[in-house]
Parts: C-alpha cells; structure tokens; sequence
C-alpha cells in the first residue's frame, strides 16, 4: 500500500492528494447518512455526495497514474490543474446543495441554485476538455508500456470521454430520467430508475471504462504471448464495451429501464 501511494505522489502529488481527500469525503459523507436523516426523492441527501466523491477519487486516482506516460511538462501541468480545480468545484457545490436541502443538478428553481449548477456545469465541461487534451498527447505521442496496455489506455479513455459527454446530454432534458420524472423507484444503493430510462446508468458505465478496459486487458490479454493476439483482444474489448455503453444510451433515451422491476 505505502508503495502505491509513493508512486501515485511521485507521478502526480496534485491529483494523487486530491483522490486521498475525496475518500476521506466518502467517509464524512457516509457518516453524514447516518446522523442527517433527510430525504430527496425518497434517498438520503447525503448519498449522492457520498458517489460522486468516490467516484471522483476513482478518477483522480486513474489520470494521476497516467501521468508517468505523458512526456509534456506543459500538458501534465494543464490537465492536473484543471482536472483539480473543477473536481473539488463539483464537490463542493453538490455537498453544499445537499447541506441546504438542494438539488445540485439542473436545478433552477432560484437564481442561487441555478448560478450554483452553471458554475458546476462549466468546471466539469472543463475537467473534460482536460480530458480532451490528455486524449490527443496519448494518441500523438508512444507510450512506454506494452503495445496493448497503451491501446487499452487510449479506448478507455476515448469512451470515458464520451461517458462525459453522455453527462452533458442530460441537460436536454434537464433531469436523468426519460420517461417520467427523476426520484420514484430504483436500483438499491445507485438509484437507477427500474421505472424509465435513466441516463445516469450510460454515463455511469462510459466514464469508467478509464479504469475498466485497461484492468480486462491486463487480465486477459496480458496472458497471451503474441503481441498481435494481445492488441486483437484489446480492440474486442474496447468494441464489445463501447457497444454496450451506447446500447444503454440507446435503452435509456428511449425511456426503457436498464433493470425493470
């Protein structure tokens, strides 16, 4: 464990203390469920804070290891600081809203809650554009991994891009559900409607194919001896994950629950 951590802080301290501090959020989050027992569409308020910080240390986590294949000092420095900045931005207005009782998304229902979700809205847009540009130097540029594993890099990320964008198409309909208004029945614990479709379930399984694909690569694909094999097994994987990324895009934007109940 002490290993890890050196290499995390040695490849990037920023993002690497920004994981640590978001799983340490998890726990007050979590800690937070049991003493506050308030409710939004029937779930305690303190659990989507409670997600959205692991998931966000998750992906601090992954572009904090990434770094040591990035060979621009000037893209390195760019992508850790936005991705930072609008990670605890994001953190801090959803805990914020939770605390005052709110919807932290595509609320408008005062010029505060609606400034709180633009302002939300533009740092993600610009952790994704950090993704953007962290995307185009791992295509441009060799990596000094196996063949395989930098492929696998690059389709993770490619389709944890379009998980991202997936995000973004919730806003036309100003809510996650389609179908039917967000809240009622759901999935214990995530919450995905069993109702109507619920985009959150496509959004949920693109963003981290960044830590998916490249975990089956390495178990699977890293078996083979064949670099050929190897990169064949990747491409599989990243199409068969993609495939099923956009088939629960499709499934939910036509208003079909991922699991019905």
């Amino acid at each position: 464990m002490n290993h890890w951590i050196r290499e995390l802080n040695a490849r990037d301290r920023l993002l690497a203390m920004t994981g640590y501090i978001h799983l340490v959020l998890a726990v007050v989050f979590a800690v937070l469920i049991l003493l506050d027992s308030r409710l939004m569409l029937g779930i305690n308020i303190w659990l989507k804070p409670t997600k959205f910080a692991l998931s966000i240390a998750v992906y601090a986590f992954s572009v904090a290891a990434i770094m040591k294949y990035v060979s621009s000092a000037k893209v390195r420095k760019a992508v850790s600081y936005i991705s930072t900045v609008g990670l605890f931005i994001e953190t801090i207005i959803i805990a914020v809203q939770a605390a005052r009782g709110e919807h932290s998304h595509f609320n408008f229902t005062s010029p505060l809650n609606l400034t709180l979700f633009i302002i939300m809205g533009v740092f993600i847009g610009a952790v994704t554009v950090a993704g953007i540009i962290l995307f185009v130097h791992l295509i441009r540029h060799k990596l000094d991994m196996p063949a395989y594993m930098a492929l696998a890099l690059r389709t993770g990320l490619f389709i944890s891009l379009i998980g991202s964008g997936i995000g973004g198409y919730m806003s036309k309909y100003n809510k996650h559900t389609v179908g039917g208004d967000d809240g009622g029945e759901g999935l214990f614990l995530i919450n995905w409607s069993t109702v109507v479709g619920d985009l959150r379930v496509s959004h949920f399984f693109g963003l981290h194919a960044l830590q998916i694909i490249p975990l089956l690569a390495f178990v699977i694909a890293g078996k083979l001896a064949s670099s050929t094999a190897q990169k064949a097994v990747v491409w599989v994987i990243s199409i068969l994950y993609g495939g099923y990324v956009i088939w629960t895009f499709v499934q939910s934007a036509n208003g079909t629950p991922f699991i019905a109940k």
